[in-house]
């Protein structure tokens, strides 16, 4: 299989959406499918850049690499290469993740003169999101989503809801694939049962939204003894950084939370070994949330607390999997951290379920999975026709 790989970003990143598109296109390769994407780099080779997300070129990844130094610049050259794909290539699946580059594809579709399958992986409806978030879009993205979903050949979503949501919004009815993330297993692999008996490590990792719930853990810190460390894994805004930071001086002047800024995708493993536990806080249904970090939790079999939003509830189950805190709140929070922590017997069953639950949600097996989706859909469509 030939796939081109519609993403348009910029290396190096600390993107969550830019680690997910290059671990994936990594992932295709290494099932099997000649992979073109179009990274643009920005003083950097693209070995360099796979470095830093701890993945290396092999055969299949056909990077058409564009110089990052302007935006404009990188922007043309990635739709023009687009645009070579789609009328000078034969016999090949064109990936949109991003509904730009969706939006993009679903015309070229339209014009009929060259004809390709087309696949879109939804990771939120855009048009109920910003309903929600009542940002005036929401008329926007509904035309832009609609146009896109009369044009795909299928469709790939991280989750259950997501599914749903589509369905009812728009009354697609085209084949769907469930799809949650993934983990890279060469540097996020199980680890052994962490000692509870000393001080606790408590790592979060990414931005730093106040819908990420972030804000709420470190408010956590007022109900958990001096036993407990925190380290706050994330940079970006840079204003809630400092509003974290000052939020941190009030709680606790004797260190016990600490700032990592952003850290390289290879370097993350080595600091979450020094944790007991992972917690992930989302507080925010509305806001975008791609749970990569959750599976990477899983993929090193850390001990690990969330909310009780939808999406967690759809993949773990509270006590098995993760401790589920009652709500977001930072009494909430600090309780279900301390029924974890306190009954080492709990968070030592949470690490092997999650142990014997890593070995399906590798890149690589989440790639031969939509690969098979693919061809079995393009397959279905050519006997109709």
């Amino acid at each position: 299989m030939k796939v081109v790989y519609a993403k348009k970003y910029l290396l190096p990143s600390s993107a969550a959406n830019v680690l997910q598109s290059i671990s994936m296109c990594s992932a295709f390769a290494q099932a099997g499918a000649e992979i073109v994407f179009f990274p643009g780099l920005k003083g950097i080779t693209i070995e360099e850049g796979l470095n830093s997300y701890g993945l290396t070129k092999i055969d299949g990844m056909n990077p058409v690499s564009i110089t990052g130094f302007h935006k404009g610049l990188y922007g043309l050259g990635f739709r023009l290469g687009i645009l070579s794909k789609w009328f000078f290539t034969r016999n090949s699946f064109f990936y949109a993740r991003d509904i730009k580059e969706a939006f993009m594809i679903a015309k070229l579709k339209r014009l009929g003169l060259v004809n390709h399958p087309f696949f879109y992986e939804m990771h939120e409806v855009l048009s109920i999101q910003n309903r929600g978030m009542k940002t005036g879009r929401e008329k926007k993205f509904r035309e832009l989503e609609k146009q896109v979903l009369e044009a795909i050949d299928g469709l790939i979503v991280i989750n259950q809801s997501l599914e749903e949501q589509v369905r009812s919004e728009y009354g697609y009815a085209g084949p769907i694939l469930c799809e949650p993330m993934g983990y890279n297993p060469d540097i996020f692999y199980p680890r052994p049962d962490v000692d509870l008996d000393g001080p606790v490590t408590i790592s979060y990792v990414g931005s730093l939204y106040e819908g990420k719930g972030v804000h709420n853990l470190v408010e956590a810190f007022r109900f958990l003894g001096p036993e407990f460390r925190l380290l706050i894994i994330g940079g970006t805004p840079a204003k809630e950084l400092e509003e974290l930071k000052r939020r941190a001086a009030i709680i606790s002047n004797d260190g016990r939370i600490s700032f990592l800024g952003q850290l390289p995708q290879k370097q993350l493993p080595e600091f979450l070994e020094q944790s007991q536990l992972v917690v992930i806080p989302q507080k925010s249904t509305l806001e975008f949330f791609s749970p990569i970090k959750l599976y990477e939790t899983i993929g090193m079999a850390l001990p690990l607390v969330v909310t009780p939003l939808p999406i967690f509830k759809n993949c773990l189950k509270d006590c098995e999997n993760a401790v589920f805190a009652e709500s977001s709140s930072p009494e909430d929070l600090a309780a279900a951290i301390k029924k974890c922590v306190y009954t080492p017997n709990l968070a030592h069953k949470i690490q092997e379920a999650n142990r014997n639950l890593s070995s399906g949600f590798t890149w690589k097996q989440r790639a031969s999975r939509i690969i098979e989706f693919m061809e079995s859909v393009y397959s279905s469509k050519r006997g109709e026709e």
